[in-house]
């Protein structure tokens, strides 16, 4: 089979679906069930992209290994009655979406979200992804290389010949490493504290639409700007 020679990766929590809404109701149900006042709960948007671990230790801070697992199982619990209910696309993803299926290029998703909690997002998207690779499709997660040669793979696609776009480090980092083009997106779940520029990816897009001059071989410039 003749290799293609464009693809698109995409990260899912934070870079094509805005779940930050499903997952602080779980966090605030979550405490609830576990005894904890949720009246002075600050808003933790930003560790969205965190998993559940990173919602719960931003919540209640740094967790002993003792309680790490049971707390994570009974945000699982929550999650599974919330889950893709207040679910959208960030604003440009469908065009973006819509743009690789009528070009036939093949598109996927890389993510460390269990495949029990991202299938039914994905079953809500109005294109579907040619591969999905989840965070228990290998025996690492990103930022390991594994789940992202995987995709390349699945996509029939060689990797320096693939865009993979995400808002967290650890993306970019699996990117690279994969030898894949990184693209940082600045509509996710940055933390405040954070610095992208830093991430030493090869692009910067403040939306996603702007990748389709990257598709297209138009030029974006490398640092752009982050935009509120």
């Amino acid at each position: 089979m003749t290799k293609k020679n464009l693809g698109v990766l995409f990260d899912l929590d934070g870079t094509l679906a805005d779940t930050a809404a499903d997952l602080l109701k779980t966090l605030e149900l979550t405490l609830q069930h576990l005894g904890y006042d949720t009246s002075q709960l600050a808003d933790l948007t930003e560790y969205a992209s965190d998993g559940s671990l990173g919602l719960l230790e931003a919540a209640l801070g740094p967790l002993p290994e003792t309680k790490q697992q049971a707390y994570k199982q009974v945000f699982f619990e929550q999650f599974y009655g919330i889950n893709g209910q207040a679910f959208r696309l960030f604003p440009g993803v469908e065009e973006l979406l819509k743009h690789l299926h009528d070009h036939e290029i093949p598109w996927g998703v890389v993510t460390n979200k269990p495949a029990c909690f991202a299938r039914p997002l994905l079953k809500q998207f109005p294109y579907q992804p040619q591969t999905f690779i989840s965070g228990d499709s290998c025996t690492t997660r990103k930022p390991d290389i594994a789940p992202m040669l995987l995709a390349s793979q699945q996509i029939n696609v060689d990797p320096e010949n693939i865009y993979y776009l995400g808002d967290a480090l650890r993306d970019i980092d699996a990117a690279r490493g994969a030898n894949m083009k990184s693209v940082a997106v600045y509509w996710g779940y940055i933390k405040a504290t954070d610095d992208p520029q830093k991430w030493n990816a090869e692009y910067y897009i403040n939306n996603p639409t702007e990748l389709l001059s990257l598709l297209t071989n138009c030029k974006i410039k490398k640092t752009a700007n982050r935009t509120s």
